[in-house]
Formats: structure tokens, C-alpha cells, sequence
């Protein structure tokens, strides 16, 4: 049983011996080719689908959360009115209340209710 393809015949190889080296000549780098181009467009194209899967599956989320960013828009403008609704409420209380206290004391001119 065969483990590995045979190995095309006439490429070099990494683990090829190159031209002896003799002492007091400068070695050559190794020469590599890189990756054939089918398999860099190959890697290119796997990346570039990845990338717009993950896009694809990121939109909805997206669409949801510019939902939300519109809602929380909406509660915080409730939130200011529901306060300026809660700072008029208690002017009105503490009206009543100095209203309440100056008809009680039987409407003496010395305690008449400011006049605002």
C-alpha cells in the first residue's frame, strides 16, 4: 500500500543534494519556488468565501442591533419626559401643600402662599 503520490519526476526537490560544496567558494542560498499558482488561487478564493460567510451570517445581527439602537433611542427620549413629568408633579405637591397649610391657619394675610 501506497502512503504518499510519487513525487513527479524532473522537479527538484528540497532534500536533493545541490552542486558539492568546496571550501572557499560562497554557498548559494537556496532557490525555492513558492507555492504553484493554482494552489495561491486556490487559498485566495477558500479565504475570500470564508470571509463573505461570515458576512452573510453577520447581517441579521447587524439589522437587529440598528433595531435596538432605534428603540433605545425611543426609551431615552420617554425617560426625559417622564422626568420633566416627575419635576412638575412635585412643584404641583409642594403647591398643594403650602396651599393646604395657608387654608388650614384660617388664611391669615401673614401667611399667604408665595406668588410665583
Amino acid at each position: 500500500m501506497q502512503k504518499k503520490r510519487p513525487r513527479r519526476t524532473g522537479k527538484q526537490t528540497a532534500t536533493a543534494k545541490g552542486p558539492e560544496h568546496t571550501p572557499g567558494t560562497p554557498s548559494a542560498p537556496p532557490v525555492g519556488k513558492g507555492r504553484p499558482k493554482h494552489v495561491r488561487n486556490r487559498l485566495v478564493l477558500a479565504v475570500a468565501v470564508v470571509a463573505a460567510a461570515v458576512a452573510g451570517a453577520g447581517a441579521p445581527s447587524v439589522l437587529d442591533a440598528s433595531g435596538r439602537v432605534g428603540d433605545s433611542q425611543d426609551l431615552v427620549t420617554l425617560a426625559g419626559q417622564t422626568q420633566d413629568a416627575l419635576a412638575l408633579a412635585h412643584a404641583l405637591a409642594d403647591e398643594r401643600d403650602e396651599v393646604t397649610a395657608y387654608a388650614a391657619a384660617g388664611r391669615p394675610r401673614s401667611k399667604a402662599p408665595s406668588a410665583q
